[in-house]
This record gives C-alpha cells, structure tokens and sequence, in this order.
C-alpha cells in the first residue's frame, strides 16, 4: 500500500526556491541600459539613449500587461518538479497574454538547424467527462481526447473526440471553428523550456527536477513518517486483551459492523459498501457509553497493548534523518521559527549567510532561467508587437515599432530572421537590508569618513542603498558641497556682521567698513559684548 503521509519537503523547497529567485523585492528588472550609446558601435542593433529609455519603458507595459511575475514563477514551479515548462504567447482580445500547460501533453517539433526554436506544439490528452445518457435516464462516464496544434500560421482546437478503448486514433477530428484562430504571425509562438539541462541523448526532450534522484529517500521517509503515525493511532486506541476467560463465554453484547451499506437501502449505494464487511449478522462487541463487560470468572484478567513512552523515537530519529539528507541534497534551507529569537532584529547579511548554500543554487536556476525562458519569452513578445500592429492595445506601440523593427534583419540563404533585442536583468537583492544593516553600515562610515580613510562620494556610495532619496550619488555629492558652501558663506556674514560696531554694515565681499573694527583670525572670532535685552513688559 502506498504510505499514508506524504511529506511536502519538494513542494516547499519549490517554493523556497521561486520565492528567493522571482519574489516581490527578487524580481528582475528587464532593461537595455539607457545610460549607454551604443549606436556608434553597431548601426544596425546598437540603441542611443532615448532608445534605450523608450524601450525599457515599453518592456514594463509589456510585463504589467502579462502579468509576467505571476506567469514566470508559474513557469520556473512547473519547470523544477516536471522537468520542463512551456509558454504560448498571444494576442487575446488586443492585449498581449502568456499561456502555459503542461509538457507531458506536449509534443514539440524543432527547427533543425536551430534547436530551441519550437516550429510546431500539438497538446493532447484525455480526460473524464460526466454526461446525462438519455437512454438510460442516468449519469455516466465517458473518456474523451482533447487536441490544439499551433504552428507558424494558426492555432487550431479541435473538437473532442471519443478515445478508442485500443489507444488508436479517432475516426475523425473536427476542427472547433469558435476556438481556433489564425493569428499569421510567421513563427510558433512557443518556448520551450528546459530546467538545468544536462547532456543527454538526441530523443531526451526534457530538463532535470530537481528531485529526481532523490525518490528513494523520499519514499524512505514518507514511508517511516506513515509508520510512526500507524503506531500514534495504535497507541491512541489501545487494543484489549483478555486472558482467563472461557472460549464460549461472551462478556458483552453483539452489534453489527459499522458499514455505507445495508439491507433495504437502494441498490445503487451497493457499490458503496466497504469490503469484507458481514452486514447480515452479528460479528462485533459493541463499544461505547452504557455498555459494561461482565466475567464471571474471578481469575479473569483484562489489559490494553500500549507504547512505552520512548517506543516512538527510533521512528522519528529516522524520519529525521531522512528529512536532513533530502533537504541537504535539495539545497533546500529551512528556518525553524521556534529555534530564532524573533525579538532580535536579523540582519538581511545575516539571513544571507544562512541561506549561503540554497542561494548558490539559486544563482544558478537565476542564469538559467533568465537566459533561457525569461528573456526570450520577452524578445517573443516584442515580435509579436511588431507583427500585430495596429491590433494590439498596449501603451507606447507606436513609438517602439520603429526601435523594435530593426532587430528583424535579412539573412543570406535564411531570409527575414528575428534577433533579439539585448535585454539585460538586473535582479534584486536576496535579501532587504534591515535597520540592524543601517546601523552597522553608517557607524563604520561615519568612522572611515572622520579618519580621513574614505572620501565623501565612498561614504555616500555606501550609504545610498539606505535611502530612498539618493538616487545618483554623484548628483547627491555635488549637492552636499554646494550645500557646504553656502553654509561656509553665511557663516563668513554672519561672523562680519556680529564683529562690526553698531553703525557699521559690512561691505558685499563680508568686509567690514570701519577701520577701527577689530579684525578676527583664523580660526578665532572675536567675541561681541552686547548690551542686555530688557525684560518684556507684563
């Protein structure tokens, strides 16, 4: 029999992993550098910088309309537990729109001289269909096979079709007109995504999950989970044990077993009732609340089969075991809340170094999946922009077309290819840095800047991921000196206007006018006596 607990450490780790690759303050900001001309060195894809800047901004309505955080966590959580993930890109009702199903109703066609470009997808697969048979007045099963192909020109649902009980084809398949559509794009707009592909032979469609070598263990440990439990029910409801009682003596009353199913009910609950159950007599001792067993004997003797208190331990340690050895292999680090100080304020680099190993995996499932489903889904979206047109309702369509349209060159022998425009991802940090974080960083800046061992624009460099404001920090520098120097000179003013005699202003380079004002050194204001201010008046 298959274990009855089945613990959920893949799911979670799953989780974990999406979380620390694709989370709210993770998630990577796509962009073609607007700061950067590269228009000098390439005229054909090098972008200027109002370009660049127009671009990226079209990049954000393109993700915002998608709902591409949501669909590329989707994608990366299918991806590590089916080995690969697949998106359909779109044009539903003028909006651009990502779809994603399953690969293992997928079958892929690829372009031979180009392998990760997908020419054709048909999606199939049965399914249980519950329908009302007028014939025989009743509900009834059926098993049907749904189908889709999509390729360069259409996308084409077929009508379901009654699956042979053989595994064959259908008779016929009937093209769903409602359904299907001829979007003309001049390519299947489909991305195939491998997870952490290793090599493998030419037939092997698919990527690696992340658990693949680990179903052994896992099944190790869901099985001693489900023992350990079976002994908990056990202990719970203690079997009786009667010694000192004679065969045919009977010390309590007989009722029948708890069964779905007796004599009189319709026949249609027959199928219902559980097996091996004897509804027609009488098999069982009645337990419960009023019902007393009496021995006439007095050398009978009556004890309940329990656990020691320890008779669990060997089974959890076990468990225990199991569950650190698929965690390490998973990379998958877990923190127990009951064992952290919640009252204390945990660094973000704290919480980093714990994560140390699980955010090197990490770093690797971020290259992967970036350059291989994230940016060329997005390039794929771009194309199809291009190529809709008019038809798409997206903000900033007329001015991208003209930046976009470069990226489809003529090639020699190939005709119009599409290149991809050069997206970078700037991904954010593992973890956000906390006020512990601020207070650390700022006292060892403070320190550096007074010991002269730092300048101002390294102390304000530091500084600036602290705070929201800073923005540029050679901006936020200039800013700070020109801020200094005009404390400096109202300073210089207000020294020359509280040393001169009354009387006297000071001239406009802060001068005084009288002679006979004593002059100040370096360094050394001289100090004014000023008549007392009378108390005010009540």
């Amino acid at each position: 029999r298959g274990p009855c607990v089945v613990h959920p450490v893949v799911v979670s780790a799953i989780a974990s992993n999406c979380e620390l690759v694709l989370g709210d303050e993770r998630y990577p900001t796509a962009t073609t550098h607007p700061g950067e001309d590269d228009s000098a060195f390439d005229d054909r894809f090098g972008l200027s910088e109002d370009d660049s800047a127009i671009l990226d901004r079209f990049l954000c309505e393109v993700q915002e309309q998608t709902r591409a955080q949501s669909v590329f966590t989707e994608l990366l959580e299918t991806a590590q537990h089916s080995k690969t993930a697949v998106a359909i890109c779109r044009v539903v009702d003028g909006k651009l729109d990502i779809e994603t199903t399953l690969a293992k109703w997928c079958t892929p066609t690829f372009n031979p001289k180009r392998p990760s470009e997908v020419t054709k997808l048909e999606i199939r697969y049965p399914y249980i269909e519950e329908y009302f048979d007028e014939e025989r007045k009743q509900w009834s099963c059926r098993c049907l096979l749904y189908r889709r192909v999509i390729d360069a020109t259409s996308d084409t649902v077929f009508l379901p079709a009654m699956a042979s009980e053989h595994g064959e084809e259908p008779d016929s398949w009937t093209v769903d007109a409602e359904k299907s559509s001829a979007h003309n794009l001049g390519f299947c707009p489909v991305r195939w995504y491998k997870f952490m592909p290793r090599k493998s032979t030419v037939a092997e469609l698919d990527g690696n999950a992340i658990h693949e070598k680990l179903t052994d263990e896992i099944d190790a440990l869901n099985f001693s989970l489900s023992q350990t439990h079976r002994a908990c029910l056990y202990c719970a409801d203690p079997q009786m044990v009667e010694t000192g009682v004679d065969e045919d003596h009977n010390p309590a009353p007989m009722g029948r077993t708890a069964t779905l199913w007796v004599p009189g009910d319709p026949l249609e609950n027959k199928q219902w009732r559980g097996p091996s159950r004897d509804v027609g007599g009488m098999p069982a001792r009645k337990k419960g609340p009023g019902v007393v067993y009496r021995y006439p004997s007095a050398d009978s003797k009556v004890d309940y089969l329990t656990l020691p208190g320890d008779a669990m331990k060997p089974g959890e340690d076990n468990a225990r075991r199991l569950e650190s050895t698929i965690k390490e292999a998973l990379a998958y680090v877990a923190i127990d809340l009951d064992k952290m100080k919640l009252g204390s304020d945990v660094s973000g680099r704290a919480l980093e170094w714990l994560h140390r190993k699980q955010i090197d995996r990490c770093t690797r499932i971020r290259a992967d999946f970036g350059d291989n489903c994230l940016k060329p889904i997005l390039g794929m979206l771009l194309r199809i922009a291009l190529t809709v047109g008019d038809g798409l309702y997206i903000a900033g369509l007329d001015k991208v077309r003209p930046i976009i349209k470069r990226f489809l060159q003529d090639v020699q022998n190939v005709g119009a290819r599409w290149f991809d425009p050069p997206i970078k991802l700037m991904w954010g940090p593992w973890f956000p840095l906390t006020a512990a974080d601020a207070k650390v960083t700022s006292e060892t800046v403070l320190a550096d800047l007074q010991a002269k061992v730092i300048n101002k624009h390294t102390a304000v460099t530091k500084l600036a991921p602290f705070y929201d404001d800073i923005k540029d920090v050679n901006a936020y520098v200039e800013g700070l000196e020109d801020e200094d120097e005009s404390v400096e000179a109202a300073t210089r003013a207000l020294m020359a206007t509280a040393s001169a005699p009354p009387g006297d202003e000071p001239a406009e380079d802060g001068e005084p006018v009288s002679e006979a004002m004593p002059v100040a050194k370096k360094g050394k204001p001289v100090p004014v006596k000023r008549s007392p201010v009378p108390p005010p008046s009540i």
